[in-house]
């Protein structure tokens, strides 16, 4: 069986063929789930879907067809009243008299879809007038039977195992795992720059915008100005060694890192502080 995966085509497609000779029989033809068929001369109409889609020969869907009659409850003498099977047997007989070659019939294959197909004459002999092809525009009718939401169908992506994509569900994905990685690029980016550097910038910054803040004017009830006085070293201040010994106390149980408190070192390109065991004598260049 063929499950037509394509699009609706603009216009849908009648093909007409005139059964006069055997080699008919060998046509190509591929018959989508939305195609119907008929016989005129035996009365007969096989609506969409019942056969479902196929790629066969002529030969071979006509008898897919009679299977499917045979196989009808009203052909067996015990399910329905005897005029019925009669005539089920009649028709039977007489579409095999077409599969044969014995009877000429017309064969319309109507597919609102577009998608259904017959091979033409001319690759088989010298007949090609015997079979019409139009291509015809939908009516409401045939709307409804493809359904109304064929209208703004849209067409079907599917992978290579032939599942059908969800396009959605995969454009969520994507922005998830750009999300994550633009996170662990930035968190890479902070450890890159060290966590107490980046500490100490936000630190800076939240002071600075709590200066702005701040008015122009500062008088003597300022706390944060106090503060900073307070603990600025001046040389000659008798406090200074009860200042520095509050602050290492203060330090110590901060159980803070001790740091280096000698003559300002000379600049370097990291802007790296230099150990607190350091004895000032620059080294840097020396074997």
């Amino acid at each position: 069986m063929v499950k037509s995966g394509g699009a609706i085509e603009p216009q849908g497609t009648r093909i007409t063929l005139r059964i006069t000779d055997p080699s008919d029989m060998t046509r190509d033809v591929l018959k989508s789930e939305t195609c119907s068929v008929e016989i005129p001369e035996l009365e007969f109409e096989l609506g969409m879907g019942a056969l479902g889609g196929k790629f066969t020969t002529l030969e071979g869907l006509l008898k897919d067809i009679r299977e499917l009659v045979e196989r009808n409850p009203f052909t067996l003498g015990d399910s329905s009243a005897p005029s019925k099977a009669e005539k089920l047997q009649e028709f039977i007989g007489k579409l095999q008299e077409i599969i044969e070659g014995k009877t000429r019939a017309h064969f319309i294959m109507d597919d609102p879809a577009g998608n259904s197909y017959l091979q033409v004459a001319e690759f088989i002999d010298e007949r090609p007038n015997e079979v019409k092809l139009m291509e015809e525009f939908r009516t409401n009718a045939k709307w409804k039977l493809l359904g109304e939401e064929s209208r703004h169908s849209e067409t079907v992506f599917r992978d290579k195992s032939g599942r059908k994509r969800d396009l959605a569900q995969e454009r969520l994905e994507q922005r998830q795992k750009a999300e994550a990685k633009s996170e662990r690029d930035e968190q890479y980016a902070k450890w890159g720059k060290g966590l107490a550097q980046g500490r100490q910038q936000q630190q800076n910054v939240e002071d600075a915008i709590k200066e702005m803040q701040k008015p122009l004017a500062r008088y003597i009830d300022d706390e944060d100005l106090d503060r900073m006085l307070r603990e600025q070293e001046r040389d000659g201040d008798p406090m200074a060694d009860f200042i520095k010994k509050r602050k290492a106390k203060e330090n110590k149980e901060k159980k803070e890192k001790p740091r280096y408190n000698g003559p300002a070192p000379p600049l370097n390109r990291f802007n790296i502080w230099p150990g607190h065991r350091w004895d000032g004598v620059d080294r840097y260049g020396t074997a």
